[in-house]
């Protein structure tokens, strides 16, 4: 089992046009290992991203958006398993809903 301390924040600001509703967001986050045995694995992730998405209803059963997500993070755990500490990255995710 894993002990850990658990934070996350967050900001964000969202304004709708008549074209489409732009969100920007801001979050941090971390894990803080609660466990003092090391051969577990060292569970501390420290972590922080910005997200920027635009969404726009075509009509009543249509909408698209897109959000493109850029993340910061270290996850010492991730070593282990012989992947890399740095576990940053980003995202581009386009939406298209159709309601039916």
């Amino acid at each position: 089992w894993v002990d850990v301390d658990f934070h996350a924040a967050y900001l964000m600001v969202s304004r709708a046009t008549d074209h489409g509703r732009w969100s920007i967001r801001h979050d941090r986050f971390g894990v803080a290992d609660r466990i003092d045995n090391p051969a577990w694995g060292v569970f501390d992730d420290r972590g922080k991203a910005w997200t920027l998405a635009y969404i726009r209803q075509v009509d009543e059963r249509h909408r698209l958006a897109a959000e493109l997500l850029w993340l910061a993070s270290q996850r010492p755990v991730a070593l282990v398993s012989g992947g890399p500490l740095d576990t940053s990255g980003g995202t581009l995710t386009l939406e298209w809903r159709w309601l039916f």
